[in-house]
């Protein structure tokens, strides 16, 4: 039996622990960094193990790697993460074989979202599903993937992704520009809806892209490419409006970072972060592939009040850290 004064230590595994940005590698980094001062629970950076990408099944580990790293962590909980990576398999497995306990988050999405849906589809049912019984605790992020594993109701925990803006982070209140529109993300990827942009008047806002990516640009576009954090924080804090157009977001970082900067948000009825923002003021949603309705919208919602009170209340890291303490708790005592 651990002893209860120890800390619960937890080791994360990402489908790609090599360091590269994407979004469940920055949730695993940020998760460690949210327990950096925590005794009940600490939290190591993702598993450092030799992995190699396949076009078929995404990301995989190497066996022996995964055995001697997972094993030389002597964690208690193994929390694996992703959802179509064939190292989500391997990692669920070995974790067994190690007898550790396990909690898995897979950044779920829609089968319908996916580049191949069929493909996705199958090899989920193949591979993960049936090895869901390991797992002592699934953490969701949203409503929809909370549907989605209903079928493990008693394992299920709901827990929002939190705000990562620290207070010294925050720059000082400056005049909103009241015609400027900020976009971020990859400018040419499939689902994140740069088109919207071009069905704006051209000339009527000042339209500023962050992300990287070939596309025209048209005169009342400016792009900002490879912009370190600070003037991220600036461009929001000086924006009236964010756009997140996108065909499908889990939850939606851009969403949380520019209401916290009193930013209001406009963003497609497929950004599942509005699960919890129910009536919030600042947050305002248009129906997906309705052009007409997201250029109405960014005339009628742009310079909108926000309550950042609500908001940080909402996405405390304080609060979510005690929730992901009781999740690894609970999978502790799971049996």
């Amino acid at each position: 039996m651990k002893d209860t004064a120890a800390p619960i230590k937890i080791v994360p595994i990402s489908p790609d622990p090599s360091g590269r940005v994407d979004g469940i590698s920055t949730y695993c980094h940020a998760l460690s960094q949210l327990f950096e001062d925590c005794e009940e629970v600490r939290v190591t950076p993702p598993l450092n193990c030799k992995v190699r990408e396949s076009r078929l099944v995404n990301f995989v580990f190497g066996w022996h790697s995964l055995y001697t790293t997972m094993k030389a962590t002597k964690a208690d909980v193994v929390h694996v993460n992703g959802y179509t990576a064939f190292n989500v398999f391997q990692s669920l497995v070995m974790a067994r074989l190690l007898r550790k306990r396990i909690v898995y988050t897979a950044h779920w999405h829609p089968f319908r979202m996916l580049r191949r849906p069929l493909l996705g589809k199958v090899f989920f049912y193949v591979m993960i599903r049936p090895f869901l019984g390991l797992p002592h605790r699934i953490v969701t992020i949203n409503s929809e993937d909370t549907a989605f594993f209903s079928f493990a109701k008693h394992k299920v925990r709901r827990i929002p992704h939190w705000n990562r803006f620290k207070a010294s982070e925050l720059p000082a209140p400056v005049e909103k520009d009241k015609r400027m529109v900020l976009f971020i993300g990859r400018f040419n990827a499939f689902n994140k809806g740069f088109d919207y942009l071009y069905h704006l008047p051209e000339g009527e806002y000042d339209i500023h892209c962050v992300g990287r990516g070939e596309v025209d640009v048209r005169s009342d576009m400016t792009i900002h490419t490879n912009i370190p954090d600070e003037e991220l924080r600036a461009l929001y804090a000086k924006a009236s409006l964010v756009v997140i157009p996108s065909m499908y977001e889990a939850f939606s970082y851009v969403a949380l970072e520019a209401l916290t900067l009193n930013t209001p948000v406009l963003m497609s009825d497929r950004v599942r972060i509005a699960d919890y923002l129910g009536e919030c003021q600042g947050v305002e949603v248009f129906p997906y592939g309705d052009y007409d309705a997201f250029v109405q919208k960014v005339a009628t919602h742009i310079g909108s009040p926000v309550d950042r009170d609500k908001v940080l209340d909402i996405f405390s890291p304080d609060n979510i850290r005690k929730q992901y303490i009781k999740v690894y708790r609970e999978s502790m005592g799971s049996k």
